[in-house]
């Protein structure tokens, strides 16, 4: 194998590399500050991508599993703060423990 033909497998590599670990690194996310009381007009799609960052469809699945679709003025809510802690509601789905 040849010297370019080389270098142009290794930059192949590093590249194919790259791609995967930028993939990785999205599939995450952060939400802060993460106890959200709603406000005429919110949704829960317009919270997280007001205080999220990375996927956002992850967000907005975890707390529609949470509370349901159905939101309402004045109700607290928890985003979670990043994927390894969750929300983990009481009976009033108002708490958030772990992390």
């Amino acid at each position: 194998m040849n010297r370019t033909l080389r270098g142009l497998v290794v930059i192949g590599i590093v590249g194919i590399f790259a791609m995967v670990l930028s993939q990785q690194q999205e599939s995450g996310f952060t939400c802060s500050p993460n106890r959200q009381v709603v406000k005429s007009g919110d949704t829960i799609y317009h919270i997280v991508r007001r205080n999220c960052t990375g996927d956002t469809q992850k967000v907005t699945d975890s707390v529609v599993d949470t509370y349901g679709s159905g939101i309402y003025v004045g109700q607290v809510i928890y985003l979670p703060t990043t994927e390894k802690c969750g929300v983990i509601p009481n009976e009033t789905k108002e708490t958030q423990r772990g992390c």
